[in-house]
């Protein structure tokens, strides 16, 4: 209602102006043209002063940004969100997952619901006016099912798993320092980090990402700053669970085995080799060669 009546008021005062100003009395000789484009511009002037009224302060910012994402093995996740702001009177937190299942605010016995709100096929955590301040940090809670698809081991190489975080600055305020850690599943590997938002410029000597050991589990970890209205930090990763099959090992086993038994011939013919060679030298040792034997054997064949 207070912009309404303010931009009554400007346009009004607009209207003053150019009656005053292109009143015939005052001249008659300026073009139908110079008139249009005396108003146009004063009409851009009025609604530029207008936007510029009703802008948001700059200590409504975020001043930091915080996001751990623990997932677990069957694909869902639990992300936890810390903020601090100069003095913002609420705010709509981008979810980095599409189905978010809950949002809480605190945790224990202080535990606070708060409201998911989709809105152009995003989801956004909304926090109440004056919850989000400067002295400390606040903690969020939300809880999504579709982290990752669990069942893509079965159908990749190497039983990989492809994860994705993204995070898009829809919330109207600058973040001064962001940073997000997704913790993998319990046993799991990262196999490599496929893609990243913000890329590297010119001016940067190392990724933003690193890797490290958090309780013992695999973790990434993305730190940008000064994240715009509409900026992203997103990650893209392959994982697989470190668990050794026992069953798949034993199967090899047997597999080798069968192999030793069956091709022991083309695997060490020379055994075969030296038995033959230690046969001859034995029949080279009588007196006739070896002859009286093979007949001997050939007569009795005959009877």
């Amino acid at each position: 209602m207070k912009m309404k009546v303010t931009l009554i008021k400007i346009f009004e005062f607009n209207n003053m102006i150019i009656a005053g100003a292109f009143s015939p009395r005052r001249n008659a000789n300026l073009s139908q043209f110079s008139r249009t484009a005396a108003k146009i511009a004063i009409f851009v002037i009025a609604l530029t002063l207008s936007i510029a009224s009703f802008s948001p302060p700059a200590s409504a910012d975020f001043r930091a940004f915080s996001e751990r994402v623990e997932l677990s093995a069957d694909g869902g996740a639990v992300s936890k969100i810390s903020l601090v702001g100069d003095g913002a009177a609420g705010a709509m937190i981008p979810c980095s997952f599409q189905k978010a299942s809950s949002a809480s605010l605190g945790s224990g016995p202080s535990e606070t619901a708060l409201e998911i709100r989709n809105r152009g096929g995003a989801n956004f955590i909304i926090v109440p006016a004056g919850v989000v301040q400067a002295s400390a940090p606040v903690e969020l809670t939300c809880k999504v099912s579709d982290a990752f698809d669990s069942a893509e081991a079965s159908v990749t190489d190497f039983g990989n798993i492809t994860g994705k975080y993204s995070f898009v600055n829809s919330t109207g305020q600058k973040i001064g320092s962001f940073e997000v850690t997704v913790v993998m599943p319990e046993g799991f590997l990262v196999n490599a980090v496929d893609e990243y938002q913000p890329k590297l410029s010119k001016n940067d000597p190392n990724d933003p990402f690193t890797l490290s050991v958090i309780g013992g589990r695999r973790a990434i970890t993305l730190k940008c700053s000064n994240l715009k209205y509409g900026d992203r930090a997103s990650l893209k990763w392959r994982m697989k669970s470190g668990k050794r099959s026992w069953g798949l090992l034993l199967l090899f086993l047997i597999a080798a085995a069968w192999y030793l038994v069956v091709f022991r011939d083309i695997i060490n013919p020379r055994d075969h080799r030296e038995h033959g060679h230690e046969k001859d030298a034995r029949a080279k040792d009588l007196p006739d060669g070896g002859r009286s034997g093979a007949n001997d054997g050939a007569a009795a064949e005959k009877k």
